[in-house]
């Protein structure tokens, strides 16, 4: 009974990661249910090869579009992009996937505020050095000045845009220095999960059909 319930509640927390996904990529400003399902695919995809979670860069691409499109020029394709060279460098940095998760959400929260500051930048400093070091030279070259990046921070003047900016200039570095990591038994988990979750997101598609059915609805009315 213990091991049913506990099933039950993972494939509910897995489909709602979908919906909650699908939900904010639908919103979006000319999304279509074909060209959320293809961004889908592609983070699935991006998830696989970056090693990452496909459920935390679900979450992560959709609020990043949410909260901070225009710092992607609106284009989604560049979201997916930027998670993947940041799920990159948190494995060159050495973190694990519950640091890599934590620091991701705040480096979310900061690029939705507009400025990269305080402990969102605290959080890429322990979990990216790589990262942390890319967008320091990024944005001393475009202020033009020696500064550090904390100090620069404090300034409020690390903006969302020069984020995603800094860390897309980096990305072919970043990944060369990716290819020569070795893979963890915690990575490796990470992609069986993938592999299981795009398996099973048309059945669990169906399942949430069926809980916003009439038939659905007067189940929960039941209840």
């Amino acid at each position: 009974t213990y091991i049913g319930i506990m099933g039950a509640k993972a494939v509910a927390r897995t489909s709602d990661t979908i919906t909650s996904a699908q939900n904010r990529l639908n919103a979006l400003n000319g999304a279509t249910p074909e060209s959320t399902n293809l961004a889908m695919n592609k983070m699935y995809v991006t998830a696989q090869n970056s090693r990452s979670s496909y459920s935390d860069m679900l979450s992560n691409v959709s609020k990043t579009m949410t909260l901070a499109g225009d710092a992607f020029d609106n284009n989604i394709d560049n979201a997916i992009r930027f998670q993947e060279i940041m799920a990159k460098a948190y494995t060159v940095g050495g973190a694990s996937q519950e640091e890599a998760s934590s620091s991701m959400y705040q480096l979310v929260q900061a690029l939705g505020s507009g400025v990269l500051q305080g402990d969102e930048l605290r959080s890429v400093r322990e979990g990216a050095p790589i990262a942390y070091k890319e967008i320091e030279k990024f944005a001393q070259k475009v202020l033009d000045t020696e500064d550090s990046l904390k100090d620069l921070a404090s300034q409020g003047v690390i903006t969302s845009d020069m984020v995603v900016a800094a860390i897309m200039d980096a990305g072919n570095s970043i990944d060369d220095k990716f290819e020569n990591t070795a893979m963890t038994f915690q990575q490796a988990a990470n992609m069986i999960k993938n592999m299981a979750m795009q398996a099973f997101k048309p059945v669990l598609e169906m399942l949430n059909k069926a809980l916003n059915s009439d038939a659905g609805k007067v189940i929960l009315d039941g209840i």
